[in-house]
């Protein structure tokens, strides 16, 4: 995990994805989406964890996303809830699997909203997902 450089390694993990998600955020979603989706930490937590699963699988989410902004669709309940079925209906596996576990913790946790114009919450959250990532590999490598 890490040894006595974890502290440092985390720290250096976040910033390589906070980079990423500032770089996909940039490229796969319109300035409409990026108002919503930074102005909501559930489209927020989906979007940095997209930047976690890589580039492909961001810009099919913010394209999904994308297109239902564009139609009009305002309604974040209903834009998290897309975005999360399109994680949850992958087919592939570990993606859906992924959505399956956001949707049961996302809709049951009271998000308080970000400040957004301070991005440091993302480079947190970034953190998180990092730890999380590792966390879920060593329980299952303990199986």
């Amino acid at each position: 995990m890490g040894g006595s450089e974890a502290p440092e390694l985390k720290k250096l993990a976040g910033r390589v994805m906070f980079q990423e998600y500032n770089n996909l955020y940039n490229r796969y979603l319109s300035p409409e989406s990026q108002k919503l989706v930074d102005s909501d930490a559930r489209l927020t937590f989906n979007f940095a964890y997209a930047a976690w699963n890589g580039s492909g699988w961001f810009q099919r989410f913010a394209n999904a996303l994308n297109t239902a902004v564009a139609s009009g669709e305002r309604n974040k309940d209903k834009l998290v809830a897309l975005v999360v079925a399109q994680r949850t209906n992958s087919s592939n596996s570990l993606i859906a699997q992924g959505g399956r576990k956001i949707s049961g913790f996302i809709n049951n946790i009271e998000f308080v909203e970000f400040v957004t114009k301070n991005k440091k919450n993302i480079l947190y959250l970034g953190i998180g997902l990092i730890l999380l990532g590792v966390s879920y590999f060593v329980f299952k490598s303990k199986k």
